[in-house]
């Protein structure tokens, strides 16, 4: 019998998604604490869900708890009531040895869910229509005096919205035991809600914080805290989740979720575009746009601008760039040329006098996209230069704080990403670049 009930594909237990969706615990643990006067606790979400515990509430091991019991009711035919003994509940919830510290918490937890109700207003969806409805989750439970077993009953309206549910996702104890972190596993809740008919989801980061809840407000501590959370669902479990992170103004973050399947790279499941990748990706664009059309979408092409933008600035790369498209005769041999002249900057001569002959003819050509992207590039280096020490420092430290940590020591990036603020704040025309202190 126990053999049985630990075997992993075995442990598939059935939960309504309205209330993978809604709270039914709290991942803050120390929030039980905070209660005062033991008047209880009270949590609302703007949508409609209301949450009351009349006694300390439920954190993730009373969740852990709770979904055992569940599944030892769903084994048996969805029974109302159940008995079974407190060490085989420890046992199966991972405890290597059980204190009598450890049978007392479990009692605990029983107390807590039996002070637990939860209330819809409109919110609980039943698969075919929203509708009102409030329950518990466990309406009593004793220790036989002479077994010492546990007797516990679900509350009814709980079991059976379960039980009968066409709305569900089937749950694998295991792997949710395994996350360990409060946040992996109610995260996890949510996102198997979320997918349930779309593999891709965008929530705001503070409305996902809300929705947990979380006690982190803002978007700077939120973020390492849900990266964290991804890394640990996808180390821990077979459900994998890439985590997109984009920032479109201060203090605003916005998460995409996708569903991944198949075998995966899960060192390359999340990806945060900063400021700084944004400027290089539209750097890498421009340059890109001036290979042939046929080498554009070649990786060993976008590699070697890469890898030449680490080590030089752009004008060092648009030069050799161009020089191969006018010196190269065989398409065939351009990937070759192209890597050479970027290793050993053959433009530099060529570069030279094409410029001495644009200064030479400045007013013959003015609608060459060449000659107009060399003025701008002449606009921000005066810029540059006319700046006061003080001023190249400021633009320093926010090239500085744009730039991600592992590019950061890297020269050449630093002095690119000072020149890309500065050619935005020209493009967007703003003026004075700084202002006085």
């Amino acid at each position: 019998m126990g053999k049985k009930m630990l075997n992993k594909k075995d442990k598939q237990i059935k939960q309504d998604i309205n209330m993978l969706e809604y709270p039914l615990w709290m991942q803050d643990e120390k929030l039980p604490s905070k209660i005062p006067d033991d008047k209880g606790f009270i949590w609302q979400d703007r949508e409609g869900y209301v949450y009351r515990c009349g006694y300390k509430v439920p954190t993730k091991l009373d969740i852990i708890y709770l979904m055992y019991l569940l599944y030892r009711s769903q084994q048996e035919g969805w029974q109302e009531e159940i008995e079974l003994s407190r060490y085989e509940i420890l046992k199966s919830c991972g405890y290597a040895s059980c204190r009598p510290a450890d049978y007392e918490r479990l009692e605990d937890s029983l107390e807590r869910w039996k002070m637990v109700g939860v209330k819809f207003q409109g919110t609980f969806y039943d698969g075919k229509r929203y509708i009102a409805l409030s329950f518990g989750v466990i309406d009593t439970w004793k220790i036989d005096e002479q077994t010492k077993k546990l007797r516990i009953r679900f509350n009814r309206e709980w079991l059976t919205r379960i039980k009968n549910s066409s709305y569900f996702k089937y749950l694998n104890f295991d792997q949710i035991r395994s996350l360990r972190s409060p946040l992996a596993m109610r995260l996890y809740e949510i996102l198997v809600k979320s997918f349930q008919s779309r593999e891709e989801w965008t929530i705001d980061a503070k409305k996902l914080a809300q929705k947990i809840p979380m006690k982190e407000k803002s978007a700077a501590h939120i973020i390492p805290k849900i990266k964290a959370a991804i890394n640990r669902i996808n180390t821990n479990s077979a459900f994998k989740v890439a985590l997109i992170i984009e920032r479109p103004k201060r203090g605003q973050a916005i998460f995409t979720f996708r569903r991944l399947k198949g075998q995966v790279d899960e060192a390359n499941l999340i990806l945060e575009k900063t400021p700084m990748q944004e400027d290089i990706q539209a750097l890498l664009s421009r340059l890109l746009s001036l290979v042939p059309e046929k080498h554009r979408s070649k990786k060993t092409i976008r590699d070697m601008i890469m890898r030449a933008l680490r080590q030089h600035d752009e004008e060092y790369v648009r030069r050799n760039i161009l020089y191969a498209n006018e010196k190269v005769r065989k398409p065939s041999s351009y990937r070759a040329f192209l890597d050479q002249s970027l290793r050993q900057d053959w433009a530099l001569g060529w570069w030279e006098d094409k410029v001495s002959v644009f200064k030479a003819n400045k007013s013959v050509k003015k609608n060459d996209d060449l000659e107009q992207e060399m003025i701008l590039r002449e606009k921000v280096e005066k810029m540059f230069e006319e700046l006061s020490e003080e001023d190249k420092d400021k633009l320093r430290e926010q090239a500085l704080n744009e730039l991600p940590d592992n590019l950061r020591e890297i020269e050449a990036f630093v002095r690119m990403q000072m020149r890309l603020i500065l050619r935005r704040r020209l493009e967007a025309q703003e003026a004075p670049i700084f202002k006085a202190a």
